[in-house]
Formats: structure tokens, sequence, C-alpha cells
């Protein structure tokens, strides 16, 4: 998140030094202020973060490592082989397609497909808005899994025939009368995760011991989840909670919370406003996906490359050098480097 800074004339600058003109403090003040951001057939996974033992050299900040290398912004990232680009192009196949209601759309939805919200350029986000809701009640909250909560599906398949002569309909979901918060969420670009999801879970716990020692006002604190597939408790870092652990679960979820695909780690359908009668009426029950699909959704996002940097200059050289010392690289670690990858491009590298 953006934090907020006020930049006073002069301060801190000696008369002469480049860094005290009014045009450099503000495009410095910019920079500061900027957020960083930094998914059997086809059985072997790219993705899922790697458990790291204590003496992987990834947990060393001292380990230079390669430079992780971007290509075209909604492109693979460098260095990969044939077959790896195979993968990402089956991914990109998956993450384009427009499912249906026959395929097992729903019954209630957000959208039809990853792509119409990740469009801007392809893995990034066009701003499409999503809803949170739930009851805040003398200092707890209640999620209102029962009406729904707390993610909104505002999309519904709509009229189904039941039987002969009967029809049901699907409508979208409101926000109830009972919920007290709400809040409208952008979805996310997905650039790069794939080195995310590479860092050993150890390594962050040692980043937040870290902080928690040298800047313990703003340390980070990992959220503990568990890995579904394996029954691991695992540092989360998807998610705008950070509340999943590895892209493999992060395409399952989506597949289920915003198109209504069920698969074999999310096998139970989203309740339409928490009605588990209308449940009946599903024209397409049972797992949607076998699981193929979500494994080519996390092959897309783990193969898709992070966004590249743009030209430096003495101006992004000095707006660093701010950024760190107001304190914004406490939160904002300027760089990880990921643990061991079967993927080449992705393994011990700097990011």
């Amino acid at each position: 998140m953006s934090l907020p800074l006020r930049f006073e004339s002069n301060v801190g600058f000696p008369p002469g030094n480049p860094l005290a003109h009014p045009a450099v403090r503000v495009a410095l003040a910019l920079i500061a202020s900027l957020a960083l951001i930094g998914c059997e057939k086809h059985e072997t996974r790219l993705s899922t973060a790697p458990l790291a033992s204590a003496h992987d050299p990834s947990l060393d900040p001292a380990q230079p490592g390669d430079l992780a290398l971007a290509t075209t912004l909604g492109g693979p990232i460098a260095g990969l082989g044939p077959a790896e680009l195979a993968r990402f192009n089956a991914g990109l196949e998956e993450f384009t397609e427009i499912e249906t209601v026959e395929e097992g759309l729903g019954p209630v939805f957000n959208e039809a497909g990853c792509v119409v919200c990740h469009d801007a350029p392809i893995g990034g986000t066009n701003g499409r808005a999503e809803t949170r809701f739930g009851k805040w009640d003398r200092g707890r909250f209640d999620p209102l899994a029962s009406l729904g909560g707390t993610l909104l599906q505002d999309q519904a398949i709509g009229r189904v025939r039941a039987g002969r002569r009967r029809i049901f309909t699907f409508t979208p979901e409101v926000v109830p009368r009972r919920a007290n918060v709400s809040a409208t969420r952008i979805t996310t670009p997905l650039f790069g995760l794939g080195l995310v999801d590479a860092i050993p879970d150890e390594a962050l716990l040692a980043l937040a011991r870290q902080q928690a020692r040298t800047s313990p006002s703003t340390k980070g604190t990992p959220n503990m989840v568990t890995e579904i597939r394996t029954g691991a408790t695992r540092v989360g870092r998807f998610g705008w909670k950070a509340q999943v652990p590895t892209l493999h679960q992060f395409s399952g979820d989506a597949y289920l919370n915003e198109m209504g695909i069920t698969s074999p780690e999310f096998p139970n359908e989203n309740l339409p406003q928490g009605d588990r009668e209308a449940l009946d009426f599903n024209p397409v029950p049972g797992l949607n996906d076998d699981g193929e699909g979500v494994i080519l959704f996390a092959d897309f996002m783990t193969l898709l490359g992070p966004p590249p940097r743009g030209p430096r200059s003495g101006l992004t050289d000095a707006g660093g050098k701010v950024f760190e010392s107001i304190g914004c690289a406490n939160c904002h670690t300027p760089s990880h480097v990921t643990g061991f990858s079967p993927v080449p491009a992705l393994s011990h590298k700097v990011f």
C-alpha cells in the first residue's frame, strides 16, 4: 500500500544538492510512495513453494544468486526450455478459455474465465472489482457464510430446467441486510508469482524474525495456513490476506470462487446466497474439473514473467535511497531469493 508522505522545502538537503530541487523532490515523493508487489494427467506440478532446510542457500541474504529475467509484460519468464514454453502456452490457452454452463460454470460466479479480469495485459488487471461482506458484532467478525459470505458472486446462470415442467432460476447474490461491513477489492496482477511461490517458507519466517528485531513497529506476521494437498502448515503468500500457500491451491480456489468450477481439492459448490436447497437444481453436479484445468492455470501463473524494470538513472537510484531511508523497505522488502525449483528459470533466483 502507499505510504502517506510529507516533504518539506529543502528539508535534509543542503543548498546546491541536486536533491533540493523542487522537481526532483516531487519525483522522489512519487517514487517513494509507490506500492511494491514484490495459478493422473499432467502430474508434474511446477508450483508449490518449497519447504527449505536450514542449509538452503536461499536463506542466506548474502547469497546473490542469478537475477530473474523478465521478457515482455504478459509473456513467459526468460530462460524457459521448449517443454516449459509448451506448458506455458497450454496454460495460457486454459487461462483465456471462457467456461460454459455445460462445463460446470456457476450456478453463481463472478466471471466465466480468468482472462475476463486479468487482460490488461494478459495476466494483469483491468480493475474489475469484487465485493466482500460480513457483520462486525461486539468485537467479532461474522463472515455470514449462511448468507453466502464473505465473497459475493455477482452473476448467475439464470433459468434452468428441473425435470419436464419445472423451471428454476439462479440469481446473482446481493449484500444481505444483516451485513454491516462490505468492501470492494480490485483483482490483482499475476506477474512473477512463480518466483513468490518458490521462496522457501523458512526464508519468509526468517524475514519475519529479522523484522521483529530491527523494525518491530512495522514487522510482518506470517499467516500460517493449511496446504490442502499435503495437510502441511505453510506460510500463506497469495490472496488479499495471504490466505493461500501455493499457486496450485490458489488456482483451485479461483476456479471455485470466481467461476463456480469444482475440482478435487475444492469439490463443494458455493451455496447460492447460502441456500443449500438451491443446489438441488444445479445442472452439473459433481466435479466439474478433474484437476487438469487447475494444473494448467497454475502452470501459466508459475511461468508468467515478472514485470520488466524500467530504465535506471541517477534519479531512480536517488529514489531508491530515499525509499530505504524513510523506512519503506522495512515493509516492502527490496529483493527475495527463491529456493530450488524444478524450473531452472525459477531456481535460486534473485527478484
